[in-house]
């Protein structure tokens, strides 16, 4: 079994962020809590932001990953809100932090890119694309405008 660094040192930073605000939490202090060199840290991840992002990515947005079409939309997003509340001890301090590669930046990209992806899966899977089966589907702008 392979051991998985970017888990380590992301349990790591989660754990720190309990006794610790998160921005005084340095990349010497997740070395020191996992004994990973720091090599090994900057063999995976760029910064503490890429981190941060990271934990966002792999925890938070899960099935923004892999989308699930079966399930409901509804559903779907209210996993994301879920397990968002069970890192908010995290995520709330990670958003307040601004700067070049902040977390807010981040996260207003991937609601956009799982909600269109969420729906070209569910045509494709229920009905196909609008127009597919080469009749209009949509109302002429005569027929909306009543022109």
């Amino acid at each position: 079994m392979a051991i998985n660094i970017k888990q380590i040192v992301a349990d790591a930073l989660l754990e720190l962020c309990r006794t610790k605000e998160l921005r005084s939490v340095t990349i010497k202090d997740i070395r020191e809590k996992t004994g990973v060199s720091r090599q090994g840290f900057y063999n995976h991840f760029k910064d503490k932001d890429d981190l941060i992002h990271w934990i966002y990515y792999d925890r938070v947005m899960t099935n923004f990953h892999n989308i699930d079409a079966n399930k409901g939309y509804y559903e779907n997003l209210k996993d994301y809100y879920l397990r968002a509340e069970t890192d908010h001890y995290f995520l709330k301090p990670a958003v307040m932090m601004c700067g070049q590669n902040c977390l807010k930046s981040y996260m207003l990209e991937h609601p956009f890119e799982w909600d269109l992806r969420y729906h070209e899966k569910w045509y494709e899977k229920n009905a196909g694309l609008p127009g597919d089966d080469g009749e209009e589907d949509y109302e002429s702008e005569k027929d909306r405008t009543g022109s």
